[in-house]
């Protein structure tokens, strides 16, 4: 029985925990927001080696201790509250060697009282409460500015937009007696006849008289086929000669065009120097009405 009593004390005594309470000072109870206050824990006479257990930096996210000091007499630090009203400081733990023993201490959680930076008449918005429209309010100006802004830049834009975007106009095309003649200065200078290129050559001058008779006499023919420019021929109210001339035109450059016929070369220079002059003599024609007004015989 004295052995078991002997070893039930002996578990007691390693069980004992090897840890102490010490005490917290602080320089002040009360401070403000964001405000430091000094700190210190006072330790034994014959303490050594002492060590505050918590590094620098927040202990909790509405407590921040910084500036640690240690000596033999104390450790020292700040501590800086980011709380309003009541600010409860956590259990700080610390080691120290006494009698060539380690001890660990800590002390108990400290309240501190923090009192708000605003000023004392500050009370929170009631939203009851009427506007004080004596005092000058910056967010209708910010807003008015951010608005005219936006609508200048937009009508910048637009402007730009209009200019890039503006059609241009056209050059008014030359008279048709003057389009057709250049046209035919061009085809002679391309050269097909002395090349023997006869097909290219009847397009090209098919497709030039066509269009010259089309712009004079306001009509679709540009776009007609062969028959549909015989019957043209046939109801309009050109004289002989110039009808033989159409269908002649019509005679030879067609078979060159779509069958791939050969042609004479004196034909080709005799066509293309007949629809030289079919331009000329309407041309003449219409300049000559244009001066005699009362002339209706002449075509216009």
């Amino acid at each position: 029985m004295k052995a078991l009593f002997a070893l039930l004390f002996a578990l007691s005594l390693a069980a004992r925990p090897d840890t102490v309470q010490v005490s917290l000072h602080l320089a002040q109870d009360t401070t403000t927001f964001g405000a430091s206050v000094p700190g210190s824990i006072p330790l034994p006479e014959d303490a050594t080696s002492a060590r505050l257990l918590h590094p620098e930096g927040f202990l909790t996210p509405t407590v921040q201790i910084r500036d640690i000091t240690l000596n033999t007499e104390e450790i020292s630090f700040v501590i800086t509250p980011y709380t309003i009203e009541t600010c409860t400081i956590p259990s700080l733990t610390l080691s120290y060697t006494r009698r060539g023993e380690d001890i660990t201490a800590h002390t108990g959680e400290t309240t501190l009282t923090v009192l708000s930076t605003l000023a004392d008449t500050a009370r929170p918005y009631d939203a009851g409460a009427p506007l004080d429209f004596t005092r000058p309010h910056l967010f209708p100006w910010i807003l008015g500015g951010v608005l005219c802004a936006v609508f200048l830049l937009m009508l910048f834009l637009w402007q730009r937009y209009r200019k890039n975007n503006a059609p241009t106009l056209a050059p008014p095309p030359p008279p048709p007696g003057e389009e057709a003649l250049a046209s035919l200065q061009r085809l002679a200078a391309q050269d097909y006849l002395s090349l023997r290129q006869y097909k290219p050559f009847c397009f090209e001058l098919s497709a030039l008289i066509k269009r010259y008779i089309g712009r004079r006499w306001q009509c679709g023919v540009a776009e007609y086929t062969s028959r549909e420019f015989r019957r043209w021929i046939e109801t309009t109210d050109l004289s002989r000669e110039d009808r033989q001339f159409l269908k002649k035109l019509i005679g030879d450059t067609d078979p060159v065009k779509f069958a791939n016929l050969e042609p004479l070369h004196e034909d080709m220079e005799n066509l293309f120097t007949q629809s030289r002059r079919f331009i000329e003599t309407k041309e003449a024609q219409v300049a000559e009405a244009a001066h005699s007004p009362n002339d209706h015989g002449e075509e216009t």
